[in-house]
């Protein structure tokens, strides 16, 4: 009797336990998590109208953060866009002339792993934009 609701409990909790391991996302197998360094198509869609620089100022404004000024006197270069894997200069220039109907995906890269990524000049990290085709 013992060994038999000892493993009842066992079989029940493991059931639990693949169960919730098994469910998918809690905003539905069509719509992406929200992730701080990402913003996907759906999370995008409201702004349309306007340039990717407001939509990123309006939902992600961390990524525009810039350091102090770098040592050596090298001055600050903000935040850098690469778009489709192009280098394409600083975020406000780059994103006050894509409109965000234009994009599928942004990602942002922090300055450590950008500049281990593309090198130096990226002390302030990089937006990775994918356009929709």
């Amino acid at each position: 009797m013992q060994a038999s609701r000892l493993r009842l409990t066992f079989v029940t909790l493991a059931v639990a336990a693949l169960t919730a391991c098994a469910g998918g996302s809690p905003e539905g197998p069509d719509r992406p998590s929200s992730s701080p360094n990402q913003l996907h198509r759906q999370e995008l869609a409201e702004w349309d109208d306007f340039p990717a620089w407001d939509t990123v100022r309006r939902l992600r404004p961390n990524w525009l953060r810039t350091r102090g000024e770098s040592s050596g006197g090298l001055g600050n270069d903000g935040v850098k866009v690469h778009i489709d894997g192009t280098p394409m200069g600083e975020a406000e220039n780059v994103l006050q002339r894509l409109p965000t109907r234009s994009v599928l995906e942004m990602r942002y890269m922090s300055s450590a792993d950008a500049t281990t990524r593309y090198g130096a000049g990226y002390q302030n990290g990089v937006i990775l934009v994918t356009t929709r085709t």
